[in-house]
This record gives C-alpha cells, sequence and structure tokens, in this order.
C-alpha cells in the first residue's frame, strides 16, 4: 500500500505539473520561434558582412600584387641599363 500511496501521489504531482506548465510550454514555442527568426536573420548579416570583407581583402591583394608587380618590372628594366 506504501508503494502504491507514492505512486499515486508521483502520477499527481506530474498531471499537475503538466497543466501547469501547459501554457508556458506554448509560450516557449513561439519564443523558440522568435529566436529562431532572429538567429537566421543575424546569419544572414554576418554572412553578406563577411563575403563584403572577403571581396575587400581580395581587393586589396589583387592591388598590392599589381604594385609589387610594377616594381619588379621596373628594378629589372633599372637592372639591364
Amino acid at each position: 500500500k506504501d508503494i502504491s500511496g507514492k505512486q499515486d501521489d508521483l502520477k499527481k504531482s506530474i498531471t499537475e505539473g503538466f497543466r501547469e506548465t501547459g501554457s508556458s510550454l506554448k509560450d516557449i514555442s513561439g519564443k523558440q520561434d522568435q529566436i529562431i527568426d532572429r538567429i537566421d536573420c543575424a546569419r544572414e548579416e554576418i554572412v553578406s558582412e563577411v563575403s563584403g570583407m572577403r571581396s575587400d581583402l581580395k581587393g586589396r591583394t589583387e592591388e598590392r600584387l599589381q604594385r609589387i608587380e610594377s616594381d619588379v618590372t621596373e628594378i629589372k628594366a633599372g637592372m639591364r641599363s
């Protein structure tokens, strides 16, 4: 009887707990959707920013390479003279 009574108490506690948290679980689900949307927006912004930074870096690197090639060409021309 003692075990049966504890099982009944446990069942009652679980049932009450689900009733109490039922509405808050719906709230959590809604907030979870908001968080997912924010993460998606942030991800898009981050990808865009990184893409822009890569383009800038590539452009600057190409400019530096052209200047170096130009300098090397001038040095070679000076050495031949």
